[in-house]
């Protein structure tokens, strides 16, 4: 038995030792910080080169389509007007003389939005939340029996803001 209590004291003072020696881990806490800069975003892509009327005639009324493309992270609002001092009226090549009516763009497709009638101001086309959004686009000219004959060209103005 004697050997017993030996065995039983050398183990509890291995085990005392071991304890002993460990030392003790302490909570450890740092801060840092991490920025980011997420600016807002917007582009309009219209399609290049010049839109033609079709089917220009006294007494009618000639339409051409495109797509406009609206990229935004924000909200948003495309404003349009008709360049120069026209009225929103398409103007002769080679003169100064104008249409009797101005020009209309609509957009069309299941976001239609109203017509508008352009003049030198701008008016809000159309607006929409963050995505990417195609806006078909309609541009109609009626065209006066009192219109001169000619070859008549104006220059649309798009502007794409936060809303």
């Amino acid at each position: 038995m004697g050997d017993l209590r030996k065995m039983i004291v050398v183990a509890l003072v291995l085990i005392y030792a071991a304890l002993s020696n460990q030392e003790t881990a302490e909570a450890s806490f740092g801060l840092t910080h991490i920025n980011a800069s997420y600016k807002s975003n917007l582009e309009l892509v219209m399609p290049s080169g010049d839109i033609s009327l079709q089917d220009a005639s006294s007494g009618k009324e000639a339409k051409a389509s495109s797509v406009l493309t609206v990229r935004a992270n924000i909200p948003w609002v495309l404003w349009v007007r008709g360049e120069g001092n026209t009225g929103g009226k398409m103007q002769r090549v080679n003169g100064p003389a104008t249409l009797k009516d101005q020009i209309r763009i609509q957009q069309t497709g299941s976001s239609a939005y109203k017509e508008i009638t352009l003049s030198d101001k701008f008016k809000i086309y159309c607006r929409g939340l963050a995505g990417e959004f195609l806006i078909p686009t309609d541009f109609k000219q009626r065209f006066s029996w009192k219109d001169v004959p000619s070859d008549y060209k104006m220059r649309i103005s798009f502007k794409l803001v936060p809303d």
